[in-house]
């Protein structure tokens, strides 16, 4: 920054499009510079060059612009950071939908095992009644002799469930 608060940018350029040399010069400077800049030329050069109140009033107009551009670079930085924010609050609801919906589906995986394990318990409680009504159709009998039990059991060594 220039000693009177000047802040533009200066860049040169050189071109040389037939045989001599052309230097071309750009100053890049904000919007609040350029306002600065103008009141600073319009003040100060005219007649007040060396007016120690008219440079007081020209350096805070330039702390201003100065402090005008800051505060547009931190807006920029400031929406940048909330824009991150967003998408990762974005992706954690995505992935905190994604993990209901995971457990949903065990939920009901669950819920149909339960259902399956009734059914089964079921079966296997009527399966022991059967089992105890075969034991004591295959009990001793004083009317049964030898050839039938060993039929009956036979009989029973293939039944599958």
């Amino acid at each position: 920054m220039h000693s009177k608060g000047y802040r533009s940018v200066h860049y040169i350029f050189c071109t040389q499009p037939l045989q001599r040399k052309v230097f071309t010069e750009v100053q890049v400077r904000t919007i609040f510079e350029e306002r600065w800049s103008e009141i600073d030329h319009r003040v100060r050069y005219p007649n007040f060059s060396d007016d120690r109140l008219v440079s007081y009033f020209l350096t805070i107009s330039n702390r201003l612009a100065g402090s005008a551009d800051e505060m547009g670079a931190f807006v920029k930085d400031l929406t940048r950071a909330l824009e991150g924010f967003e998408s990762q609050l974005t992706d954690a609801n995505e992935k905190r939908e994604q993990a209901l919906s995971e457990m949903d589906k065990v939920l009901g995986e669950l819920q149909e095992m339960k259902a399956q394990d009734s059914g089964m318990k079921q079966k296997l409680s009527a399966m022991q009644t059967e089992l105890s009504k075969l034991r004591k159709l295959s009990a001793p009998s004083p009317f049964l002799g030898e050839t039938s039990r060993a039929q009956l059991g036979g009989a029973l060594i293939g039944l599958t469930f």
